[in-house]
């Protein structure tokens, strides 16, 4: 009996703990341990004690009930006389007893008690023909005793009397709910045959019109088991899926068959509605292959399409009633069967029972079996099935028979350079296709691009979005189309993918549509040229304005408003070439343009080298050097801001028997300093004659005020020089100092390093010098002038 308890999870609360429910009183300490106390001296809210009353009540009336109504005297000792018993109304008093004790259960959430005390509220009612008030307290005791399948003979009195209040008040739903229910074969046989087509025939005031009931299944007693199953979980697109509808009736064995008019199932995914039509045959067959006669309805108003078939869909009690037939899948995806609407139409009424397919509990679907049923000569055998989920269909896409071959597809591809690929499409069908083909660009280093579709025989060239479906138009089995496309060409390096997404339908099949995807090799964008960049300044040659003395031409120059009247700097831009792949190609033109100016300046450039690029071979092994000049020249001579400049280099390149391709250079944005001093060195080509170098030093003052400089050249042991040593400078706003030292090199073969300190005598501070034409800067300061 322990076992039994622990297993049901009842409540034994323990009397010493602290949280004993509302519903519970432990033993008072006064009482003896060893004096007897009733279970129910244990609970102590009003309802138990109502019921008490109750069983007093009743006690009582038995007994007025049993006085005898002649003369005989009564002992009247401490109680009234028969008459004045007899003149009680005690049904009343029980009745008041029992919705107290009802109001108790409910506030205490007791659902069984409270549905006990209104069954036998709804029996005294239904003795007073009360009946209002019975239907009521009986339809809440059905919805506990339904969900807890309490006893069968119970169930069918409690009916019973739903069924009698709802003729008597003419309530045709409730009569409607309980002759259904009453046709259940889990309660007692009825020696009264019951006919569910004829539930209206004795309601109070005729039939009025159709009463139209929903009702889910769960929530009556089980007369009709519906269950719907595929016989394969998996099935691939374009192939039939065969599903098998049983139905179970569960009626009283005396009870009229029960004809249901229409069974519509429903579907979650890819599968369209089935609904089946009662077309009475001869027999009522027990097994009814539908597959030839079911067909597929396409609703002209735009709603859903779905199938529509007829079957006999009459059940005897007890019989088992299974329908097949197939349906042609699409679309491949899940679908699942969700619910089975069962039609019982008759005079007055139309019942939609409605019965929900559960897939959502994994723990109870593992321990129903699956099983479908197979037609043998000695009637209905069942077939098991390896599935827990007979309800669901898992459906695979067709197996694609359109093959796709590459016929070119480039690696690497240069930056600048479209993207070809041209495609072999080989129908592998048994029959004519009518194809498309869909492209999607993976790992493009930008916004995807339109791709141009070449032209054809037939078509013209096409540019659209490459996930568009292009058409193929129909292939003819064992035929190959070639078709071929253009990306355009990508402005940053990038690794690129290609899926080729197929798409097509068999001329005898146009619904169903069948997809392939195919992702090709990798292909790579790369940039064709490895650059170098070197900015560095140069000493310009134009006279710089005299701020004391005004010439005619700077004159003239101050009155025209369109002419830029700042100081002009020369720069010399070099920029080195080579290939990055192992590919030689043909070079065609350098254009090097100035695309964007900030700080104040008008630019000029030229180009400086002799490199002749037409139609010239450019190898793996080859560097080549351009070099451009920068003259920057400022709007105004008092702005001192720093200028950027950004240069559009361009490179025009072929392969060989190839088409043109531009390419652009990434120059980094190049920086002109503010006007402040600076020292510009150059040196001559060395003369054997002399076997000396003439190095130049120009110190500019672009500011407005003077400058002292302490200018002084290093000694060193390879080389003798002849200048100024230390000579302190005093430069003017707005002028340059030329300084000459001619240096005598003391070894040969070798670099010599000249080291120059001009100091700011007023800011202590050192001057760097520029290296510009035949010197270059020493990592740790000064100058290196090679000597042959």
């Amino acid at each position: 009996m322990a076992t039994v308890v622990h297993s049901s999870r009842m409540f034994t609360p323990d009397p010493k703990a602290s949280d004993i429910p509302a519903i519970y009183a432990p033993i008072d300490k006064s009482i003896k341990v060893d004096e007897r106390v009733s279970a129910i001296e244990h609970l102590h809210h009003a309802g138990f004690y109502w019921m008490m009353a109750v069983a007093h009540a009743k006690l009582h009336k038995r007994r007025v009930d049993r006085l005898p109504e002649s003369d005989t005297p009564v002992d009247l000792y401490l109680v009234q006389g028969p008459e004045e018993e007899q003149a009680v109304d005690l049904t009343s008093t029980i009745i008041g007893y029992l919705n107290a004790a009802a109001s108790s259960f409910a506030e205490k959430g007791q659902a069984r008690l409270r549905a006990r005390v209104l069954f036998e509220l709804a029996q005294l009612e239904t003795a007073r023909e009360n009946w209002q008030v019975a239907l009521e307290s009986i339809k809440v005791s059905l919805r506990t005793w339904r969900a807890d399948r309490w006893s069968p003979e119970v169930l069918k009195e409690a009916l019973a009397i739903m069924r009698k209040c709802a003729e008597e008040l003419g309530d045709a739903s409730s009569l409607i709910v309980a002759t259904l229910e009453l046709h259940s074969s889990i309660l007692p046989g009825s020696d009264k045959p019951l006919d569910m087509a004829n539930c209206l025939a004795d309601i109070e005031g005729g039939i009025n019109g159709v009463t139209t009931l929903a009702i889910r299944a769960p929530d009556v007693l089980p007369v009709i088991e519906a269950d719907c199953t595929f016989l394969a979980g998996e099935v691939s697109v374009g192939d039939a899926a065969v599903s098998q509808l049983t139905l179970i009736s569960m009626a009283q064995p005396n009870s009229t068959p029960l004809v249901l008019s229409e069974i519509k199932i429903e579907y979650k995914g890819y599968l369209k509605p089935v609904t089946f039509h009662h077309e009475a045959s001869g027999d009522s067959p027990d097994y009814q292959d539908l597959k030839s006669t079911i067909k597929d309805i396409s609703p002209s108003d735009g709603k859903k399409p779905y199938m529509e078939g007829n079957a006999d869909l009459t059940l005897k009690p007890g019989q088992v009633k299974v329908l097949e037939w197939s349906a042609l899948l699409r679309e491949h995806g899940d679908a699942r069967a969700t619910s089975i609407t069962l039609t019982l139409r008759g005079e007055g009424y139309d019942i939609d029972l409605i019965v929900d397919i559960d897939d959502y509990n994994p723990l109870l679907l593992k321990t129903k079996k699956a099983y479908f049923w197979k037609q043998t000569g000695e009637g209905l055998k069942k077939v098991n099935l390896k599935t827990y989920r007979p309800m669901f269909l898992k459906i695979l896409p067709r197996p694609p028979r359109l093959m796709v071959k590459i016929l070119r597809l480039d690696d690497p591809v240069y930056i600048g350079e479209s993207i070809r690929v041209v495609l072999a499409v080989v129908n592998e069908e048994d029959e004519e296709v009518d194809a498309r083909m869909k492209i999607r660009i993976l790992g493009y280093p930008d916004e995807v691009p339109l791709i141009t579709w070449d032209a054809t025989d037939t078509t013209a060239a096409v540019e659209d979005d490459p996930e568009t479906p292009y058409s193929l138009g129909v292939i003819s089995p064992s035929q190959e189309v070639i078709r071929g496309f253009t990306i355009p060409s990508a402005i940053l390096e990038a690794e690129v993918s290609l899926e080729v997404i197929s798409l097509y339908v068999l001329t005898s099949d146009p619904e169903t549509q069948i997809s392939k995807a195919v992702k090709l090799p990798p292909f790579h964008v790369r940039r064709p040229f490895r650059t170098k960049f070197d900015f560095s300044p140069s000493v310009h040659t134009k006279k710089w304005p005299n701020l004391f003395r005004l010439s005619e031409e700077d004159a003239d120059r101050e009155a025209q408003e369109d002419v830029s009247k700042g100081l002009t700097q020369r720069w010399i831009f070099k920029c080195q070439i080579s290939l990055m792949e192992e590919e030689p190609l043909l070079l065609e033109a350098f254009t090097c343009d100035v695309s964007n100016v900030q700080g104040g300046i008008v630019c000029h450039l030229e180009r400086a080298d002799d490199v002749t690029e037409k139609e010239k071979e450019f190898k793996p092994d080859t560097i080549i050097e351009i070099v451009y000049i920068l003259e920057v020249t400022k709007h105004a001579l008092e702005d001192r801001r720093s200028s950027d400049v950004d240069l559009d280099l361009r490179v025009k390149w072929k392969r060989p028997e190839g088409d043109i391709v531009e390419t652009p250079l990434a120059v980094p944005r190049l920086l002109i300093p503010g006007s402040e001093p600076r020292v510009l060195a150059e040196a001559s080509p060395y003369s054997p004659d002399t076997n000396s170098v003439l190095l130049t030093y120009t110190l500019e003052n672009p500011t407005m005020h003077v400058l002292t400089f302490n200018v002084s050249m290093e000694t060193n042991e390879t080389f003798l020089f002849e200048g100024p040593k230390q000579p302190g400078v005093q430069l003017m706003p707005l002028t340059r100092l030329v300084m000459e030292y001619r240096l005598y090199p003391r070894i040969r073969h070798d670099w010599i390093k000249a080291s120059l300190r001009v100091v700011d005598k007023y800011y202590n501070k050192n001057l760097r010098i520029a290296a510009t034409e035949g010197v270059k800067a020493a990592d740790k300061g000064g100058l290196l002038l090679w000597i042959p």
